[in-house]
């Protein structure tokens, strides 16, 4: 499909984790959409999962032509609504979107670095986690944010104790790792 025949490309915010299934709905709708995903590997009750997560949590990307309106974007199930700045929806450049399109392969699926993966990690809401880098290197914290969300500045808020008080500390992601949990089991310790 030609480019000029799509139309100009707007963002739309949807429900939490709710990306899947409103791109889904938009294409059999009509709509070209743009839905960057990942995958990563869960564990849990020592099997390994693959999940599909967002690149963009809770943003996917419509292209809406004049003769659509943003009328059928903004009722779609699983759109919260196209996004605004004023009364009038901020189009995205189409340089960005053909930007974004390089990073994914022809269903959108990303191929992230260990890196990355990484710096995406998502923590639970009181998760131990030892920080791996800088003057507090070494401590054991508590993640403070909802599901271990990154802050608007990329960071994620610790509960620590220490200097018989507690603080919230802001780290970057990349600098947490999940502390192991030992589980103590007729006498032996296993971690």
């Amino acid at each position: 499909m030609d480019e000029r025949d799509i139309g100009p490309w707007y963002a739309a915010m949807t429900a939490p984790r709710a990306e899947g299934m409103a791109t889904s709905y938009l294409r059999q709708r009509g709509y070209e959409v743009l839905y960057l995903h990942y995958r990563d590997a869960v564990k849990h009750a020592r099997r390994t999962k693959t999940l599909l997560r967002s690149y963009f949590p809770r943003y996917i990307f419509v292209a809406v032509r004049a003769s659509m309106g943003f009328h059928g974007v903004n009722r779609c199930p699983g759109i919260s609504t196209v996004v605004y700045c004023g009364d009038d929806p901020v189009e995205v450049p189409s340089g960005v979107i053909e930007e974004l399109r390089k990073r994914g392969d022809n269903v959108g699926c990303v191929e992230l670095t260990p890196k990355e993966r990484s710096q995406r990690r998502r923590f639970d809401v009181g998760e131990l986690v030892r920080i791996n880098g800088g003057p507090l290197a070494g401590l054991v914290g508590a993640i403070q944010l909802d599901k271990g969300r990154l802050d608007s500045d990329g960071q994620v808020r610790v509960f620590i104790e220490m200097f018989k008080g507690s603080r919230v500390v802001p780290f970057r992601a990349g600098q947490l790792s999940p502390v192991r949990r030992s589980v103590q089991k007729r006498g032996r310790l296993y971690t």
